[in-house]
Parts: C-alpha cells; sequence; structure tokens
C-alpha cells in the first residue's frame, strides 16, 4: 500500500484524493488482513474482508460505512493489487478483480425491513435547519451549499475574489481541508482537480450582500508550499514573517474573522440537525437537495452536471437525482386513474406532508 500511495503522489490526483487514500489505507494496515503475507492473500480473503466491512459498525460514531465510503476503499485495495502486479511485478495476477460489494441494508426475508436513509432535505427541513443555525458562522457556508450545491470544503474555501456579485456567478477553484498527516488547514483544488463557475439567484445574492457587510477583521494567510513534488497552500490564522505569505479574504469566517473550517461546520449541522429534528443529517445532503431541486424544477441535466463539476452526466443522474415519496406516489397512483378508479393521491400527499 505504501509503495503504491508513493506512485499516486506522483500522479496529477488532487491532494483531497490522496490525503483521503492515505486514511483508507492507514485503516486498512490496522486491520488483521493486514498481517498476511502478500502472495498469500486470495479473492476470497478479500471478499470476506469487504463482507465484514459491509456489515460491521466501523465507520465514524459506530456507524456501518456508507455504499459510498465501502467504493473507496474498493477502489484503494485495486489499485494496490495491480501496482503489485505492474510495475511492482510482486504478483502476476490481481485477487481484487473478482472482489464485489454486497448490497448494505437489513436483506432479512420475514419481519425485517430494508434501511431507507434520507436523501434531500425539505425545503421546511432546511429552514429548520437554518433556525437552528441562527447567529452561528456555520449558517452561511449552509446557505452556499443549498443554493449552489458546494461541497463544504468548496464553501468554506470561497473567497470574495471568486464571487461576481453583478453578474451573479461565483467560481469554484478551492477548497479547504484538514490534512491529518501534517495537521494543517490547507486549500487545493476542487475534487475533480478544475475550477467552475455556479450561477445563483437573487435570494443568495442578498445573502451574500448582508455577509459582506459585516466587517469581519481579515485574519486569514496562505502560503505555497512544495512536498514531494505537490503544491500546498497551508492556511493560518497569523501572519508570518514569510514574504510568501498572502492574506485570505474568506466569505465564511468566525465573529474574530479567522476561517470556518469544515470539521467545524459538519459538527455544528449535526447538533442543530439534531435539534431540529432531522435525522441522520450530514452536509452532502445539501449537494443532493440543490441537484434533486434542480432535476424537479425542470432544469437541463447536462447544466445541472456542469454546476456540480461532475465528470460525467451518469454521476449526476443515477447517484444525486433522488426522487422521494410523493413522486413516487403519483407514479403508484397513475395505475388507479388507467382503471378509472378515482384516486386519493392528492389527500394521501397532503398528509404525508402534514406528518413530514
Amino acid at each position: 500500500l505504501e509503495r503504491w500511495l508513493e506512485e499516486v503522489r506522483k500522479s496529477s490526483r488532487s491532494n483531497g484524493t490522496l490525503m483521503l487514500y492515505q486514511n483508507i489505507s492507514g485503516r486498512i494496515c490496522q486491520d488483521p488482513i493486514a498481517g498476511r503475507a502478500l502472495r498469500e492473500i486470495t479473492a476470497a480473503d478479500l471478499q470476506s474482508y469487504f463482507d465484514r466491512l459491509s456489515r460491521e459498525e466501523t465507520g465514524r460514531g459506530g456507524k456501518r460505512l456508507s455504499a459510498g465510503y465501502l467504493r473507496i476503499y474498493r477502489a484503494v485495495l485495486q489499485g494496490a493489487f495491480r501496482y503489485a502486479v505492474f510495475p511492482g511485478r510482486l504478483l502476476s495476477v490481481s485477487p481484487m478483480e473478482n472482489v464485489t460489494l454486497s448490497p448494505q441494508g437489513n436483506t432479512g426475508l420475514i419481519g425485517m425491513t430494508a434501511e431507507d436513509p434520507q436523501k434531500t432535505l425539505s425545503h421546511q427541513q432546511y429552514t429548520a435547519l437554518c433556525q437552528a443555525l441562527a447567529a452561528s458562522p456555520v449558517l452561511l457556508p449552509v446557505e452556499i451549499a443549498y443554493y449552489t450545491g458546494l461541497r463544504v470544503g468548496e464553501a468554506c474555501g470561497l473567497s470574495w475574489e471568486d464571487i461576481n456579485m453583478e453578474r451573479r456567478i461565483l467560481t469554484v477553484r478551492k477548497s479547504l481541508r484538514y490534512n491529518g498527516a501534517t495537521h494543517r488547514m490547507e486549500l487545493s483544488t476542487p475534487k475533480n482537480g478544475k475550477a467552475r463557475t455556479v450561477l445563483f439567484g437573487e435570494k443568495l445574492h442578498n445573502i451574500l450582500q448582508n455577509a459582506g457587510r459585516t466587517g469581519f477583521p481579515l485574519q486569514n494567510y496562505c502560503t505555497l508550499l512544495t512536498e514531494n513534488g505537490r503544491q500546498h497552500y497551508v492556511v493560518t490564522t497569523q501572519p508570518a514573517d514569510s514574504g510568501q505569505m498572502q492574506p485570505v479574504n474568506f466569505v465564511c469566517r468566525q465573529k474574530d474573522g479567522t476561517m470556518v473550517s469544515p470539521d467545524l461546520v459538519e459538527k455544528t449541522c449535526r447538533r442543530a440537525a439534531q435539534a431540529a429534528g432531522i435525522p441522520a443529517f450530514h452536509f452532502h445532503l445539501l449537494r443532493h437537495t440543490y441537484t434533486t431541486n434542480l432535476l424537479r424544477g425542470g432544469a437541463s441535466p447536462r447544466d445541472v452536471q456542469e454546476l456540480l463539476g461532475h465528470a460525467e452526466l451518469a454521476t449526476t443522474m443515477n447517484v444525486y437525482a433522488h426522487s422521494n415519496e410523493e413522486e413516487k406516489r403519483r407514479a403508484a397512483c397513475l395505475l388507479d386513474q388507467l382503471d378509472g378508479v378515482p384516486g386519493d393521491e392528492e389527500k394521501y400527499i397532503q398528509n404525508l406532508s402534514e406528518t413530514v
């Protein structure tokens, strides 16, 4: 794994991707499977390992790993074992080629129900979350994400130089993240390594105008470092004597002018969501909600793809375009209408909305 990571460090993958791979590799190395000799590990061993990962509560807060996180585990091990075949020449064939991910959820046949995690926020839930975050510096990144679909690091890394208020356009050039290996806050490129522009409407325009009038002092600085051939913009809240250090005018700041870190946003949002009665909240739900609202409103899937910065349209449609129970109920009631049965879907949907 470490030899493969050295190759990843030389590649064009973003700093965020590298940090994620390093984190996953460290977790794999803590598992008993890491004590096996490389040539002794079989496809059955790896399949058993992934089956165990999908069942056990090994994630943050004692929760099971999400399907997305399991795919990252698979990508890491696939990359490492492919490297072991070539150019490593340690194996003749990769045992990961036939490993599959088991479907998650409760798959019992009798007396059990499948898990149905929340995919989007209703507008009422979003409003309740904002009310719970009132007067908190975390409110602004939440509002930005809801109206633009930015990831948490992108919202926290947004600076006023990235926003054209007159044209109502923001440019996503960087992402703020914590590097657990170096214990530093860093600015790097967005997830796909490419900048993108996102247009926004009157509501967010007014929010940003009010945020710009707060007059917080400027307390954030960055300097460019090159380590192992990779560039990092390290962010601090105190100026240094180095002439390479530059001020950063972040949009999202605390009352003392210092940056709002993604970790602070995530933790504060989870507490606020719990107080607002929103189960299993995570910040990425705002990105899901943004996408789904656009598609429901008739936006072109290709336009939504560009706004989100997805490399493939299939990612936009398959991962983020989640239908809700209301839409499914309308679809199911279409059959009643074809049979001439008077539908009561409007009454059902009204009751459902009142319950929510």
